[in-house]
Parts: structure tokens; sequence; C-alpha cells
């Protein structure tokens, strides 16, 4: 009965719905973090429904501290969200929902993607459990940011691109995906110079390659869709790929420290469950994720694929990027790839005498439940706490102050802008909070604020020196246990 092609497809989608399943119910909050990013791609999307320019979301962009974030993301994300916000509004949990329904949507996709290397189903399915119940990746689906988005794309656009067809409809397909993923976040260049350096190497060996033919066509899609999107149907006053790139910067010591924070955050991939009575086991498992990772890079590389240039291109941007705060966020879609090597890994490694595959492949398995539980518990039980960010009682309250004193057309400082113009509709900037840039100072100086909300919640030396200073001219106009208004005077 099986063996009819459409019931053994029915029977294959089942089961891995079945696996997935259980990340809608996981980490599904009702509150969000103070973020930032988030809060912006809601902005952006509710602009979309309402008609509204995307560079009308309030926020007010600080040209003297860029990392806040850009005056506009791309707006991949911004259209996913748009449906969710047109039929449940702005509700965090109807977002955390539609996070995890994508986290299922990559499992689907991923698996596949990793049949096509493994020698066995059950190794592909035992690498996607490792990451999709991950709690890193479970933290990530609770909030609303483009990550999983991006993965979903980055994924697809592999397995397609690592099918036998070479028509000239695959490219086009594959520079449409490719637009739209660049839409969604900028790190996507790494797997179109992923594809790009492949061809042009594929061309090299002679391979019978169209190289400038496929080329042309796939370069030419992808820029006519990113184009479309973000030049003509939604402009905005600062394309995103000026801002990241002003955050490029060519320097030595720079990549060293990159190089050694990147590592250690692959690392702590497999190194999230402290506090179990099996958390020993951690030290191995990150000890060996990394070597095993390193040597299935290195025996790839004997007849580099597209998954290897991708791999060489995303490390070129990562390590020359000045900020590299955002944690796993921009590993995140190289993960499927850097899972790939550590199976590669375990095929390189030559032990003295035979042992069975399935017995690894359960070892490794129940080292990782093992160790996972705590964690895991942990993460179920605080899934209903209210976050500290905008959701909170106390936050809400100055929401109301701000509605209650505060004009529509004035500007407030705070240290998360998006945020405030999100949940207030007044527009609103950041300082650097580093007390030696005199940054808030500077601002009063040229009038660019006229109100300032603290959160003693949210670190910031800078705005607490300026206000210890100018008492004198700061009025007092609401404040409870944590956040105080103050007008400019």
């Amino acid at each position: 009965m099986l063996k009819d092609s459409t019931l053994q497809k029915l029977w294959n989608n089942g089961y891995i719905i079945t696996l997935l399943l259980p990340l809608l119910f996981i980490n599904v909050p009702n509150s969000h973090d103070w973020g930032g990013d988030f809060a912006q791609y809601i902005h952006q999307a509710i602009n979309l429904v309402e008609g509204i320019s995307q560079s009308e979301t309030g926020y007010i962009y600080n040209y003297e501290y860029a990392l806040l974030g850009p005056e506009t993301y791309p707006m991949g994300f911004p259209i996913l969200l748009a449906p969710v916000y047109s039929l449940f509004g702005n509700s965090i949990h109807a977002f955390t929902y539609f996070m995890s329904i994508l986290a299922i949507v990559f499992g689907i996709i991923c698996l596949k993607f990793f049949k096509r290397f493994t020698k066995r189903e059950y190794h592909a399915i035992l690498m996607l459990l490792v990451i999709v119940y991950n709690p890193w990746f479970l933290r990530f689906k609770a909030e609303v940011l483009a990550e999983i988005p991006l993965l979903i794309f980055f994924t697809l656009i592999l397995s397609i691109y690592l099918s036998k067809s070479s028509s000239t409809k695959k490219y086009i397909l594959l520079g449409l995906l490719s637009g739209y993923m660049l839409l969604i976040k900028s790190i996507g260049l790494a797997l179109v110079g992923g594809i790009l350096l492949n061809e042009f190497v594929s061309w090299l060996r002679k391979e019978n390659t169209p190289f400038i033919k496929n080329s042309i066509t796939y370069v030419a899609s992808s820029a006519l869709l990113y184009a479309l999107v973000s030049l003509i149907l939604f402009p905005s006053s600062q394309e995103a790929f000026s801002h990241f790139s002003g955050l490029v910067a060519i320097d030595g010591s720079l990549i060293l420290k990159n190089l050694d924070y990147y590592t250690a955050i692959f690392q702590q991939f497999f190194n999230e469950f402290t506090g179990s009575s099996w958390s020993f086991i951690n030290y191995f498992l990150k000890a060996f994720a990394l070597l095993l990772a390193f040597f299935g890079f290195l025996s790839r590389l004997k007849k580099p694929t597209v998954l290897e240039y991708t791999i060489i291109c995303g490390a070129v941007i990562l390590l020359v990027f000045t900020t590299n705060a955002g944690g796993f966020r921009y590993l995140l879609p190289f993960l499927p790839i850097l899972m790939i090597y550590i199976y590669e890994g375990f095929k390189v490694i030559k032990l003295p005498y035979t042992v069975n595959e399935k017995w690894i492949s359960a070892i490794i398995f129940f080292a990782f439940i093992l160790v996972s539980p705590k964690v895991m518990s942990e993460i179920i039980e605080k899934q209903t706490d209210i976050k500290h960010g905008p959701q909170e009682p106390v936050v809400i309250e100055a929401f109301e102050a701000i509605d209650k004193y505060v004009p529509e057309d004035a500007i407030i400082l705070f240290s998360k802008p998006r945020v405030l113009a999100l949940y207030t509709a007044r527009k609103s900037m950041g300082n650097n909070p580093d007390p030696s840039s005199n940054s808030t100072n500077q601002l009063a100086t040229k009038n660019s604020f006229d109100f300032i909300l603290y959160n003693t919640d949210l670190s910031n030396p800078d705005l607490e020196l300026y206000i210890e200073k100018h008492t004198d001219t700061l009025e007092l106009l609401w404040t409870n246990d944590r956040l105080s208004l103050y007008k400019r005077l």
C-alpha cells in the first residue's frame, strides 16, 4: 500500500510534520524583549498594510550611532508579517506563532536538504532534531526576527541549486528566490557569492557549464526583483546596503577578534546545557563539534562545491563586520552547512576498530537528549512569563504617560527608539550610551529631541550622566519604579 508514490509522500511528510509539530507549543510567548529589530519589522509591516510610506515609522536615524539600526529594513520580512498583522493586529502572540510555523517550514526543507548528503535517512533526521530542538534555535523562534525566514530561503536556494537541472528556468527561479532572500537579510550575499564562485570554478574546470549565460540570468533576475521591491514598490530614504556597508572595516585586529568570537559562538550552540546533572557532556560536545566541522570542511576542500564557496564568502563578510554582538544569529544561515561538515567529519575520523554507525548515531542522540531536559523545561516554564520589554505593566504605564504628556509631533530620546515609536506613535531617536561619546549633550545642543524617557533596566551611562548634570533644564513629568519621563525646558 505504501509503495504507491502518493501515499509514500503523504507518509514521509506526515512523520516529518509530527516530529516538528511540538515547535508550535514550545516557547511561543505573548511578550517580547526590548530588542529593536522586531519593532522595526512590525512597524514596516503595519505601514505596508495601512498604505503608509516605509520611511514613516517614527524612528529618527542617528547618523552618529548607526549601530542602533538602519532607518528601514529591506521589505522581505515585513511582507511576510503583513498578513499576520492584517488578521490579528499588532499581537506579539500571533507573530510568535507565525515564527513557529516558519520554523516547521524550515525543518521540512532542511530535512530534504540533509538527505542529499547522508547515507541513511535517520542521519538526516538526527541532524535536523539537533538544530530545531536546540535551546538557541528555540529562543530564535520566540522572537520576531528575520533569521528563520532567511534560513528557509538560504536552504531552499541551496537545495534547488544542487539539483541536476541546468535549465534557464532554474537560474531564473534561483535569481528570484535570491533577490527575495536579500530583501530579508543582506548576509544572503554570501550565498549569492558562493553560487557565482561555483559557476566560475566549474567553467574553469571545463565542466561544460555555460558560466556567462547562467551568471547573467541569475544576477539579472535577482537584481530585478530586488530593485522592483526596494526601489520602486517600497522605496525608503536609506537603502539597507548603504547602512550595513558603513559597518565594514578591513582591520587585522578586528578580523582576529571576530574569528575568536564566532568560533566561541559556534561552540556555544552545543554548550547550552549547564545546570543539568549531565552537563559535563557539553564540554565534549562543543569540542567535538568544532573539531568535526573543521575536519569535514577540509575533507570537502579536495573538491569544493557551492557549500564551501558560500562558507568562504560568509566568513569574509562576518570577519570584517564591525558589530559582532548578534550572537549566533549571524551564523544561523550557515548552520545546515556546518552540520553537514560535522557529518563529513565523522567519516574522516579513522578509528582503530569498527564501530556500528547506528551505535554512533544513538550515542550522539542520547547525549543530546540527556543534557537537554533541564534547559528545555526552563524554556517551557518561562514562556508565559512577561519578558523585560514593552509588554511589562510598568512600561505600559510609561506609554500611557507619553500619550498624556507628549504632543504627537514631539521627539523623545530613548534607549530603544524603534520600540517606543511602534508602541506610542511618537517620533523617537537614540543616543550612543558610551559616556565618553558625549552623545546626549551633542544631540541637545542641536535641539534634536524634546523629551527623555529613561529606563533603569536599560544601561545608558551617557544619558544618565546628562540627566544628572542638567536637572535645572529638565522637568520630571512622570515616574514609576523603573521609568521616568522628562521634558526639556
